[in-house]
């Protein structure tokens, strides 16, 4: 499966009810966006078995493999070599400034259901 291959994954995903149950000890995958006007955004939230919040706060039950995917190409960023800037983050070099920054969060193992003190213990 190619990157392009995701494009409109949410399309042909199965919404699901806002009251469908979701827990802490599910979560594989969080995209947190921080940008000037969106200090603490949303992008994505990725719960086994297939299940996505997205970043309008709908419920999606997706296609297994577009689950698998995002969080195969989620794990491929581990083989890159560690970056030299705060927070082990990589940037793109711009001629703006105040671009949007996009943080992907991949829990450590399985999240407790009170959650620690910060995201690195996590």
């Amino acid at each position: 499966m190619s990157t392009n291959s995701l494009t409109k994954y949410l399309s042909r995903s199965t919404p699901l009810p806002p009251s469908t149950p979701l827990a802490r000890s599910d979560l594989k995958l969080a995209v947190l966006r921080n940008a000037p006007l969106e200090t603490e955004g949303f992008t994505l939230a990725l719960f086994a078995p297939d299940i996505a919040v997205s970043h309008f706060g709908t419920i999606h039950k997706l296609h297994p493999d577009d689950f698998t995917y995002i969080l195969d190409l989620t794990a491929q960023t581990s083989t890159l070599p560690t970056p030299d800037r705060p927070f082990n983050t990589w940037a793109i070099d711009q001629p703006h400034t105040s671009q949007p920054i996009d943080r992907v969060q991949v829990p450590l193992g399985t999240l407790d259901p009170k959650p620690k003190k910060t995201y690195a213990e996590e």
